[in-house]
């Protein structure tokens, strides 16, 4: 998967401003793929939380049964299993029937042009469901209706609605961590979807109300749960990203740069830490600090990349090159 890269911004006089998802930060590039657990048991999961522009959303005790992935990938314009006009990404589910979904992604707006399930496809075509509208914002809401067909001998006719509503932000908790600078956002479907075999009419009503948590710097949602119902039977699902693939971030919103990356040997450590990085040199500062954001140690490098972390106490920190635009790394000290 391609690194997201990241500094911490102080969030003290800019938090109206942080606080909004820009368009780079939540879809991937070609290439890019990510892994989540799916939740053993997800009917147990409690109802949604209320929301405010500071919640917390305690997922801490949640168990994970399998896991999944996906992958972004180039749309598809020729031959068999083409993706809709205008679609300019695709997510692709893992596994044999895996959902591929759709997008148009623009730098001022993001669109589901439609999805695929199995060798079934549903295009919207002019229709495309609106996701986003950047800066999304606390309180931004978008509602597209839906009204499109799908196959070739058979038709089914889909007609209903899509809402989308920036809900809340504030912390996620998981098993591994706490997540700061999460925005919640809303999704409402509900569908009809009609297909007449051999002159026999058959219809189906779909309505789900998905949570998607999004943390800015992250590309895709780091949870998705959804409570969904198909012709009056009711169905749980949750996944959420593995915790190597977001960012612990201590002290506010992280933005992004493509472009560099820090490494740091081994991990966890005992004693030294190495940390590689083009262009760091004798003259390069940093500084180490806890989930707190409270620095423990720092300094200028001098004749090599080593830190020496012996007086630190045993736990998960983080290491930050002072003044370059990277993202911090973690490490456990043992």
């Amino acid at each position: 998967m391609k690194k997201n890269l990241f500094t911490f911004l102080a969030i003290l006089p800019v938090a109206a401003i942080a606080q909004q998802l820009e368009s780079a930060d939540i879809i991937g590039s070609v290439g890019d793929s990510t892994a989540y657990y799916v939740m053993k048991a997800p009917g147990t999961i409690a109802p949604p939380a209320a929301s405010s522009n500071s919640s917390t959303w305690d997922f801490s005790t949640i168990k994970f049964d399998d896991s999944t992935d996906f992958k972004f990938e180039a749309p598809v314009t020729t031959g068999g299993g083409q993706d809709p006009d205008n679609t300019t990404i695709a997510e692709q589910f893992s596994g044999r029937r895996g959902d591929r979904i759709q997008y148009k992604s623009t730098s001022s707006d993001l669109y589901i042009m439609g999805v695929r399930s199995g060798i079934n496809q549903t295009s919207y075509g002019k229709d495309s469901l609106l996701k986003f509208k950047f800066p999304a914002k606390y309180n931004d809401s978008y509602t597209t209706a839906i009204n499109s067909e799908s196959g070739r001998i058979v038709k089914t006719y889909r007609m209903g609605s899509y809402k989308t509503t920036v809900d809340g932000y504030g912390k996620l908790v998981l098993p591994y961590g706490d997540l700061k600078g999460i925005f919640r956002v809303k999704i409402e479907m509900d569908y009809r979807d009609s297909v007449s075999i051999f002159g026999r009419p058959r219809v189906t009503t779909y309505s789900a109300t998905t949570y998607e948590y999004w943390q800015k710097g992250s590309i895709s949602y780091v949870m998705q749960v959804t409570y969904e119902n198909v012709n009056g039977t009711n169905g749980t699902k949750v996944i959420y990203r593995k915790g190597a693939e977001v960012i612990f971030n201590p002290t506010g919103v992280a933005s992004v740069n493509a472009n560099r990356s820090l490494n740091l040997f081994p991990n966890p450590a005992n004693q030294f830490i190495t940390l590689e990085l083009s262009e760091l040199n004798s003259n390069s500062q940093y500084r180490i600090f806890n989930i707190l954001g409270e620095t423990k140690l720092e300094g200028t490098f001098k004749s090599s990349n080593r830190i020496n972390v012996e007086e630190l106490s045993t736990g998960l920190y983080f290491v930050e090159i002072v003044g370059e635009n990277v993202a911090p790394v973690r490490f456990i000290k043992k």
